[in-house]
C-alpha cells in the first residue's frame, strides 16, 4: 500500500510539473506573438485582425467544439491581438 501512494504522489507530481511546463510555453508563446505583433504597421495588424476573425467564423460553422469554449478562446486571441504594445526599436532592431 505504502508503495501505491507513493507511486501516485509521483505520478501526481509529475502531471503537476508537465502542466507548469505547459504554461510556461503558453506565456513565451504569448511573448513572441506580441513582440512580432508589436513591429507591424497598423494595417498589417488590422489584416491579421481580419483573418483570425474569418478563421473563427469558419471554425464555428464547422464546429464540434462547445460554443462557450469558442468564445472564450475568441475573447483570449482578440485580448491578445488588442494589447497596445511599443517595444523599443532599437533593441530589436540590433
Amino acid at each position: 500500500m505504502k508503495y501505491l501512494i507513493a507511486d501516485l504522489v509521483e505520478k501526481l507530481a509529475s502531471q503537476e510539473a508537465s502542466k507548469v511546463e505547459a504554461f510556461v510555453q503558453l506565456d513565451a508563446i504569448e511573448i513572441i506573438v506580441m513582440a512580432l505583433f508589436a513591429q507591424l504597421d497598423e494595417q498589417s495588424k488590422l489584416a491579421i485582425r481580419e483573418n483570425v476573425s474569418l478563421a473563427f467564423e469558419k471554425i464555428n460553422d464547422e464546429a464540434q467544439t462547445d460554443p462557450t469554449e469558442l468564445e472564450r478562446l475568441r475573447r483570449a486571441t482578440f485580448n491578445l491581438l488588442d494589447r497596445d504594445i511599443t517595444l523599443p526599436l532599437s533593441r530589436i532592431a540590433s
